[in-house]
């Protein structure tokens, strides 16, 4: 559903749907989950949601992943956060082409 609202455009609905999904606690994300809401997040150019999902990542041990890491990357170069972005690079412990 939130892959649907991104790829129509529809950023802030599928925020909206994100949100209620991340506030569940009995939902646990996947990494397609993730990286979906990554996207729509990095569409909204919103520092804080980018805070509160990379926050959501690292609480859930998504922020291992290297495709996680690289979607977080990118998702701060958007919102014009270089700092933040080099902070996620730093800690990587495995980088690939993408990184």
């Amino acid at each position: 559903m939130i892959g649907g609202y991104v790829q129509n455009g529809c950023y802030e609905e599928g925020l909206d749907v994100l949100l209620r999904v991340l506030g569940l606690d009995d939902i646990v994300s996947d990494t397609v989950t993730f990286l979906t809401a990554l996207t729509t997040i990095s569409q909204l150019q919103q520092l804080e949601f980018d805070r509160q999902v990379h926050a959501y990542a690292v609480k859930n041990s998504m922020a291992s992943k290297t495709i996680i890491l690289n979607a977080l990357i990118a998702m701060y170069s958007k919102c014009d956060s270089i700092m933040l972005a080099f902070k996620v690079f730093e800690k990587m412990l495995d980088r690939d082409y993408v990184s």
